[in-house]
């Protein structure tokens, strides 16, 4: 038998998917002589539904102090980011019982609904599918009480549920949300990328719903189910305590510091940027605010910087590991993406959940001592011992034409982005730089 060959595989850009196949071909009974005529280009839209949750009607429930608040200020950044009423479906204490049959139609703006269960399982399963194209972004957005359910099955850890106004804490598991399950038909299909932020923790809000006994690591589960499909990214404002009640009038520490990161309409930030931010933020980090879940670059809510998904491009990608030592790894701010250098003069793009080689920057020589990730994830910036700097996109793995200083000035040390990442930090032998 001869040698066995190196396994190769066809990876596209980090994020994307491939079109399915059938979506390719023409229709069989289709009259191929008769030109179909083109249908116009639709940009790519965002639609967000926004949940608050604050006087439950079993008054046993603790009331989760400022959480309609936090679903307004959503809802109203939404506006800001460019998107008009008829994107932003807000449910919360105060809105109408039940939509009507004019709020069926993509057209009309929807109105302000109760956050019944009832009403939430119709945005997700009726609001949003007249609405939705492939390649739409989608956004759900939850302000309230959570709490541990009954385990699927036995020996399995207890899963989360988010609780409607209309929960009952006396059958929590036959009246709570299940948002896993209700999204399941349109975030299997891979078409859509899907944001969910948790302004909650399965420990409570403000105080628990239930005794959680500590240290069980449910609100890291419950995103792992959420996220069980392609293109889906959750973050939770907490883990392993009850999130502390806010002053009245105040947002949370969550939606203040959410809706700073996203950037401003003069300096809008990218999804990775935004992460970047939260995961420095000091209160996050003290009431264990948690991620699951890759984002793509170019992924972005505003309006006139949204692009449409990139078509990726087949590539074979050698499933090999580095040649020589490794001289730095970094995550992407999603923890999805690790990124490594090497002295064999590569930086490699690895994907964590399986490990993968997602692609090899090779155009370094004398080895890749330093690298920084730019902290909206678009760019990253490396340096070799041959005092060479260069930049590449990850939008699509190439070098991006910006002269760095010259080479064999010195062997590259350190580098840093600045946080506007219009500056690079370098630090070679000896010598301390920084260039705009």
């Amino acid at each position: 038998m001869g040698p066995l060959f190196t396994l190769l595989a066809i990876v596209g850009a980090i994020g994307a998917e491939l079109s399915e196949t059938n979506d390719l071909l023409p229709n069989s009974n289709q009259n191929a002589s008769r030109p179909t005529p083109e249908k116009p280009t639709r940009r790519s839209q965002v639609w967000t539904i926004v949940i608050g949750v604050e006087r439950y009607d079993d008054l046993t429930i603790p009331r989760p102090r400022g959480a309609v608040g936090d679903a307004g200020a959503i809802a109203r950044w939404f506006g800001d980011a460019g998107w008009d009423r008829r994107h932003v479906l807000l449910l919360q204490d105060g809105g109408r019982r039940s939509p009507g049959p004019a709020d069926h139609t993509p057209q009309n703006p929807p109105p302000s609904l109760r956050p019944t269960r009832a009403n939430l399982d119709w945005a997700v399963n009726r609001w949003l599918p007249s609405r939705l194209q492939p390649g739409d972004t989608i956004v759900i957005a939850f302000a309230g009480q959570c709490a541990p359910g009954q385990p699927p099955r036995p020996g399995a850890r207890p899963s989360a549920r988010l609780l409607p106004i209309d929960a009952k804490a006396a059958d929590l598991d036959g009246t709570a949300w299940r948002l896993d399950e209700q999204f399941d038909s349109l975030a299997s299909t891979g078409r859509y990328q899907w944001l969910i932020w948790l302004d909650t923790a399965v420990e409570g809000r403000s105080l628990p719903v239930v005794n959680t006994p500590p240290g069980g690591n449910l609100g890291r589960a419950f995103l792992e189910r959420l996220c069980r499909w392609p293109g889906v990214s959750a973050w939770l404002a907490g883990e392993g305590q009850t999130l502390p009640e806010t002053r009245a009038g105040e947002p949370s520490p969550f939606t203040q510091s959410l809706l700073q990161a996203l950037g401003s309409s003069r300096s809008p930030r990218n999804l990775l940027g935004c992460l970047h931010q939260l995961r420095n933020d000091p209160r996050l980090r003290k009431q264990g605010f948690l991620t699951v879940g890759g984002l793509p670059p170019w992924q972005t809510l505003w309006a006139e910087t949204l692009q449409p998904q990139p078509e990726p491009k087949p590539e074979l990608v050698l499933q090999r590991g580095h040649a020589d030592r490794i001289s730095q790894l970094t995550f992407t701010p999603d923890a999805a993406t690790l990124i490594t250098s090497s002295m064999d003069s590569t930086l490699r793009l690895w994907r964590v959940n399986d490990r993968a080689l997602l692609r090899a920057l090779t155009e370094h020589t004398i080895g890749v001592t330093r690298f920084s990730l730019a902290p909206s994830g678009k760019q990253l910036a490396s340096g070799d011992g041959n005092g060479q700097v260069r930049f590449f996109d990850l939008l699509n793995g190439q070098g991006v034409g910006v002269p760095g200083p010259p080479a064999h000035l010195a062997r590259i040390e350190q580098l840093a982005y600045s946080a506007d990442e219009r500056g690079l930090a370098m630090v070679f032998t000896g010598v301390r730089h920084f260039r705009h």
